[in-house]
């Protein structure tokens, strides 16, 4: 609950939190509203007049028959929840900390990060330990305004004044950390002023680091790059580890028997090592492969690589990862931070570049009592290797982690699209918002790859609003069908007639309209999606239940074999559903790149790939002939 640490933000103050009591609290729509949206982006995927006629009798009959919920949640968003937003906690709980499913290729999310052209190319060996240096000294700085409160708050709109968002996430940013429990995990958070010290995992070993001053200033780069150079050292002297980061890949009830049973087994000094890694700053992943494709980074990053699984403990809020050639991403854990509110960070990792803090002068850090001590480093778990390896138990919890985080891994295909055919300059150019143009391009690819109209989901941020997450978007409406039906059921002959074309690039503007007023909708905290999961969640024992929520066009209607998600960098997340897929993109002004998963079985994403720059082009030349046609006129 984002309640239980609210009077952080008072304590903390400055103007990261300034905004944080004006801030709306999270509307929904009325239940004929929600009526209206389900029906623009259900009926498209109906399979019989019959099925149609026995969803639009649950749709009448769904106001009356939801009407005490409606007045459950109404009572729930100005009663127990008025000071918070109606929605979090079940969000929080019910979609991520009751999760069991593992966290990797699941809930978290990777982010492929941009290079440091500036890294010296003289010593290529040591690449990845210098941009990791230069991690520890841009995340330290950024970890600094987070803590202080004086990062500011983020805004949007190009009007003055500008709106804030919310900034409840950035609490749960540093020195925290997941824990599992059976039936439901739970979140800690460490006082960041008594910590000074990050963790480093290195071929499954993992170290304590301090990497900041008495005040919070990052300690010299020289420093962080002879603390790193110890990891790296100190985890060569073992052949045998037992790399318990394995056992966080883990179903998250296995994961929590595990921990138990470890410290069972380790007694005080198990307890000591991981709140020393629990409370952590964050983590830097320093792994022993190179990559070089953005394909390959995502492999390594999003999948664990080769031989780097057991490299991670992705139950902490956030890990850089970094190559032994210096390649670098990120990994969220999902459960109380979403996407949007990590990208400042990762913008400053990216834009802080190795030869300018090379450049810094000593003088330039303050506050360093004793530079001496500075690069002690403390080898985590090693008091019990012996323990742990010879116990059976544990054993047989690590041998079953890594086997399944192999079958899982292995399960996942990744496929990378450049697309270089134009970027959003040309969508902005003719008057399209990018992301609606670039969601119609990929409905089209999903009709052609999967032959049927399937249900899509978008996400966008509902930071608008106190303890806001994320809001979802339907992409599939009647405008976006018709579209795709007229330009996958005419002729060649057809195709070139200027009539014909004229209409199409119509419904294709219609498509992108309707796609974009429900964003709007969904940005007004009016999606459709929240709202019924809120009904949903008020339903008791002995109720009844509205028909609506049994009926198979709206199953269908929620099963998105389409999954997307856009942000300033290159995304690798999971499909929701076994034969779906998974895209996420990344808009650049003169290309596009896309991210496409899915399970190895279904085969679908080289195919989709190739039918998503068939897409692309094909609304390209639609917009094009209009273009020349109405030149020549």
């Amino acid at each position: 609950d984002y309640r239980e640490e609210t009077y952080l933000e008072n304590i903390i103050g400055g103007p990261l939190y300034l905004s944080q009591p004006k801030l709306p609290k999270l509307p929904f729509p009325t239940l004929e509203e929600s009526i209206q949206k389900l029906l623009l982006t259900s009926l498209p995927l109906s399979k019989s007049e019959g099925e149609v006629q026995i969803f639009l009798q649950a749709c009448q009959d769904f106001p009356q028959q939801a009407a005490y919920l409606y007045k459950r949640l109404k009572s729930r968003q100005i009663g127990d929840m008025k000071d918070s937003s109606w929605c979090q906690l079940w969000w929080n709980t019910a979609k991520y900390l009751q999760a069991r499913d593992p966290l990797p290729l699941s809930t978290s999310y990777c982010f492929i990060l941009n290079d440091d052209t500036t890294l010296p190319k003289n010593n290529p060996k040591f690449l990845g330990i210098l941009r990791g240096a230069s991690v520890l000294v841009a995340v330290a700085e950024y970890r600094k305004l987070v803590c202080s409160g004086n990062l500011s708050c983020e805004t949007v709109g190009k009007k003055e004044p500008k709106t804030p968002l919310c900034s409840v996430a950035f609490k749960y940013m540093f020195n925290s950390c997941r824990i599992p429990n059976r039936k439901q995990d739970t979140y800690k958070i460490y006082d960041p002023s008594l910590k000074k010290h990050c963790i480093v995992a290195c071929k499954g070993h993992f170290f304590a680091v301090d990497f900041v001053d008495d005040v919070g200033n990052a300690l010299p780069l020289h420093y962080m790059v002879n603390s790193l150079q110890q990891c790296v050292e100190k985890s060569n002297l073992y052949d045998k580890q037992p790399g318990l980061g394995i056992l966080t890949s883990s179903d998250r009830d296995s994961w929590a028997d595990a921990r138990k049973e470890l410290k069972q087994l380790g007694g005080p000094k198990m307890e000591n090592a991981l709140e020393k890694l629990e409370s952590g700053a964050f983590l830097l992943c320093l792994d022993n492969e190179e990559t070089v494709s953005e394909e390959q980074c995502g492999i390594l990053f999003w999948k664990g690589g080769l031989r780097s699984k057991h490299n991670r403990w992705y139950d902490k809020s956030i890990q850089f990862v970094c190559s032994k050639n210096g390649k670098l991403g990120f990994i969220g854990e999902h459960s109380m931070v979403d996407g949007m509110p990590t990208i400042g960070l990762c913008a400053h990792v990216s834009n802080k570049k190795y030869f300018d803090i090379f450049e810094k002068k000593l003088g330039d850090f303050i506050g360093i009592r004793d530079l001496g001590t500075a690069t002690k480093v403390e080898h985590l778990f090693l008091d019990s290797f012996d323990d742990i390896i010879a116990n059976k138990r544990i054993n047989d919890y690590l041998e079953k982690a890594s086997k399944d985080f192999s079958a899982l891994s292995f399960d996942q295909e990744l496929t990378v699209k450049h697309f270089e055919g134009y970027g959003d300059i040309f969508m902005k150019r003719n008057n399209f918002p990018p992301d609606a143009y670039v969601q119609m391009a990929i409905q089209l690819a999903a009709y052609r790859l999967f032959g049927t109209f399937t249900a899509g989901f978008a996400g966008c941020t509902g930071r608008y609003f106190m303890h806001g997450r994320t809001q979802s978007i339907r992409s599939v409406s009647r405008f976006s069908k018709l579209f795709i039906q007229s330009v996958s059921k005419t002729s060649k002959r057809d195709s070139q007639n200027s009539e014909t074309r004229k209409n199409r690039l119509e419904l294709f503007r219609a498509a992108t309209r309707s796609y974009q007023n429900y964003r709007n909708e969904a940005l007004k905290g009016k999606d459709v999606d929240n709202f019924l999961f809120g009904l949903s969640m008020l339903i008791c024992e002995n109720d009844k239940v509205p028909t609506l929520f049994k009926n198979p066009l709206y199953l269908r209607s929620n099963y998105w074999r389409v999954c997307t998600s856009s942000l300033p960098y290159l995304l690798c997340i999971r499909s929701q559903v076994h034969d779906g897929i998974a895209i996420g993109y990344q808009l650049k002004a003169s290309s596009c790149l896309f991210t496409i998963t899915s399970s190895k079985k279904n085969n679908f994403t080289s195919n989709f790939s190739r039918l998503l720059g068939d897409a692309l082009e094909e609304i390209k030349s639609l917009i094009e002939t209009d273009l020349f046609s109405q030149s020549k006129i």
